[in-house]
């Protein structure tokens, strides 16, 4: 191992057992104190076989890691803030990469909510960054988490919304949001850093006990630096109206004017027109039905979207499934769904969450994604369990366009045990693999064990 590296490993080790001490000794204090904390320490280490999921594996590499994760948490009658992050110690040894340190995955979030007696407001800002091949585990909902690539992705997020004059009969909200995602070091151009910014602010009047109105103005603007350097400007004028039918029934209907001004390779287009949509819900003695109708003629090609659904409540579980037919101007009707499944059993859990959607990228081609997810949580004793999990993805051409499969499959099976109140290990195995109709099929087996210290302490 180089000298350098030797340095910062013990630099790392040192300093974690110095906080753990000084935590430790503050550990005692005010336990049930409104204003609380926790430290966690993990140790882990691991062995890969193909730990960046090349097309040919460079062989073995090994890996240990310090992690250091914090939360702070402060509440009273009317507000909460909470804080919360870490950040690793890495050391990483073969793989054809040599042996190397770094400072690895650091997060942090920290939201304030406020509920008086007329208003509220809710501020949360959220920070990532990973190598992007870890995008797929922290997120893998988002399409390009599927893509294997070298370099670092980082994302930002922060949200704001508030009201005043809940309890009066017209009320003023507003909201704001900010997200930027950034590569460095990638080679797939379908990986480019993007800006999404919206400000909006909107009326909201109760018209009667079972009535309620809206009005809403929203800008949205987004900038990337994909190869066409796309950006645009969003201009949406909504009216909404809520009406309760019955205790059991609600009817919502918004009517809305949008005017998106769209700039590719230097050249600008305008795309004017109506939406708008319908949507019911009813709850059940055991669940709910819902369902509606929406309507987008300011789309490049107007389109129209049925949905329909339903929650079921089961003595054991809950059971939502939804289905979509999108019928879009000049293509076949297309057919999405959802489906989610959560069984609770006397000793763990059984969870599937199946889901499809349709996006279009700066590319103008159709996404077609479909996801899948299987979980499976047993307890074994008071103090150990089991966790096994199942990740399908695959994106594909959705019927515009050429854009390449990608499949991305993880499972995973762990063994975890608590050793005493603040002490717990886990040890398993991974099984990841990356394929597409662009890429060679890559394989990666892991098998991890983990070492943790959660310090709870209050003020």
């Amino acid at each position: 191992m180089k000298r350098g590296s030797k340095k910062a490993l013990q630099a790392g080790t040192v300093f974690s057992a110095a906080v753990i001490a000084a935590a430790s000794a503050y550990a005692q204090q005010s336990p049930n104190s409104p204003i609380g904390a926790h430290l966690t320490f993990t140790t882990r280490a691991d062995m890969d076989t193909n730990r960046n999921l090349a097309a040919v594996s460079p062989g073995i590499s090994f890996g240990a890691s310090e992690t250091l994760g914090f939360s702070f948490k402060t509440e009273n009658s009317t507000q909460v803030l909470e804080l919360f992050g870490g950040a690793a110690l890495s050391l990483s040894a073969g793989g054809g990469s040599g042996t190397s340190t770094s400072v690895t995955q650091p997060t942090a979030t920290l939201r304030y909510s406020r509920n008086a007696a007329n208003g509220n407001m809710q501020a949360d800002l959220k920070y990532w960054s990973g190598p992007v091949n870890s995008a797929y585990l922290a997120n893998p909902s988002v399409p390009t988490s599927l893509v294997v690539d070298t370099g670092t992705l980082a994302t930002t997020d922060a949200t704001y919304s508030g009201v005043i004059g809940l309890n009066a009969p017209l009320s003023y909200g507003v909201n704001a949001s900010y997200r930027a995602k950034t590569y460095t070091g990638t080679t797939n151009p379908a990986l480019f850093n993007e800006w999404t910014s919206t400000l909006g602010a909107s009326l909201n009047a109760r018209i009667s006990p079972t009535t309620r109105g809206t009005f809403s103005i929203t800008q949205t603007n987004y900038a990337s630096q994909d190869a066409t350097s796309t950006k645009y400007q969003q201009m949406d004028y909504v009216f909404g109206i809520s009406h309760e039918l019955s205790r059991a029934t609600t009817v919502s209907a918004n009517l809305g004017y949008r005017d998106k001004r769209t700039t590719i390779s230097g050249a600008t287009t305008q795309a004017l027109g109506l939406v708008g949509s319908i949507t019911g819900t009813r709850t059940l003695p055991n669940g709910t039905l819902f369902g509606g109708v929406t309507v987008d003629i300011a789309a490049a090609a107007p389109k129209t979207v049925l949905n329909f659904g339903r929650t079921l409540d089961l003595p054991d579980g809950t059971l939502t499934a939804q289905l979509s037919a999108d019928l879009t101007r000049g293509n076949p009707v297309r057919f999405f769904g959802a489906l989610s499944y959560n069984k609770q059993m006397p000793d763990g859990q059984f969870r599937v969450n199946l889901n499809q959607s349709l996006s279009t990228n700066n590319f103008n081609q159709d996404i077609l994604r479909s996801d899948l997810t299987v979980g499976y949580q047993k307890t074994l004793n008071s103090v150990a369990g089991i966790d096994l999990s199942l990740n399908l993805s695959r994106s594909e051409d959705g019927g515009a366009g050429a854009a390449p499969t990608i499949n991305r499959t993880t499972i995973s099976a762990a063994y975890n045990r608590a050793i005493t109140q603040d002490w717990s290990f886990s040890v398993g195995y991974a099984h990841r693999q990356a394929s597409g109709s662009a890429m060679t099929t890559a394989n990666s087996d892991s098998l991890f064990f983990t070492l943790t210290r959660d310090l709870q302490f209050g003020f």
